[in-house]
């Protein structure tokens, strides 16, 4: 869904792949416009945001004692505040999880993960 989005029942999910090794993502801040015009157009929905890159400053991008992740993505969390933020990127991190704000991030791994929302 990368660069898109989809709407399933009462959920909007929003799509960006990226490389997922840049700190400032200017191509995601772009999309995140986009991504804002989608979520006006459609209030009714909660959020679920899909992205490569995990946001920084959460258990999803800390390697090694320092955060790698991508300062965009979690300012865009900041924001909006959806339900869930599905990242993946950094394999020493699979299935950890941590929340920004009201937000659940979700690192689900190679083997994906279950979850009810």
């Amino acid at each position: 869904i990368h660069g898109s989005h989809f709407v399933m029942g009462d959920y909007l999910f929003l799509g960006y792949g990226g490389d997922g090794f840049s700190v400032i993502d200017p191509l995601f801040m772009l999309y995140a416009r986009q991504f804002e015009k989608t979520m006006k157009q459609n209030k009714d929905k909660q959020v679920i945001l899909v992205t490569h890159a995990p946001p920084q400053k959460t258990k999803l991008d800390k390697i090694h004692g320092y955060h790698c992740g991508n300062k965009s993505i979690r300012q865009f969390i900041e924001k909006f505040q959806p339900v869930y933020a599905f990242s993946g990127h950094i394999h020493e991190n699979f299935e950890k999880q941590d929340t920004i704000k009201r937000t659940k991030v979700l690192n689900a791994g190679p083997f994906g993960k279950i979850i009810s929302i």
